[in-house]
């Protein structure tokens, strides 16, 4: 996610920059606060997945 109005940009990168571990990131440039909305459903559902967050069952 990129960020928005609420969330800009350099505010989320400063963020991601300054975490710990393991990072990945997507940007969606058009998206805003959104995230990709439902379009990037698949792509959101693995990061979850590979993070070892997505319940058992769904």
């Amino acid at each position: 996610m990129l960020g928005g109005p609420t969330c800009p940009p350099s505010t989320v990168f400063a963020a991601y920059n300054r975490s710990r571990g393991t990072k990945d990131t997507q940007v969606w440039p058009f998206a805003d606060h959104g995230g990709g909305h439902g379009t990037e459903r698949h792509t959101q559902l693995n990061r979850i997945k590979d993070q070892g967050l997505l319940p058992t069952r769904v």
